[in-house]
């Protein structure tokens, strides 16, 4: 679909802000696989568990 690395960066949780709520989470989840499976759970939750991609690639990359 032309994209390249942009949906699987789109939906890394590592890819998130830099608030203070993410760096709080990323220092949870890198203690045990229980918290990433619960990190992981709770991302779904707040961003959705699947990234909605395009039916088609677009007839042109920049607007003129």
């Amino acid at each position: 679909m032309g994209s390249d690395c942009g949906l699987c960066i789109s939906v890394c949780p590592y890819t998130k802000p830099d608030t203070l709520i993410h760096r709080l989470v990323r220092a949870y989840i890198s203690r045990n696989p229980l918290n990433q499976r619960i990190a992981l759970f709770m991302d779904d939750l707040l961003y959705g568990r699947y990234k909605k991609s395009p039916a088609s690639n677009p007839d042109t990359i920049f607007k003129s």
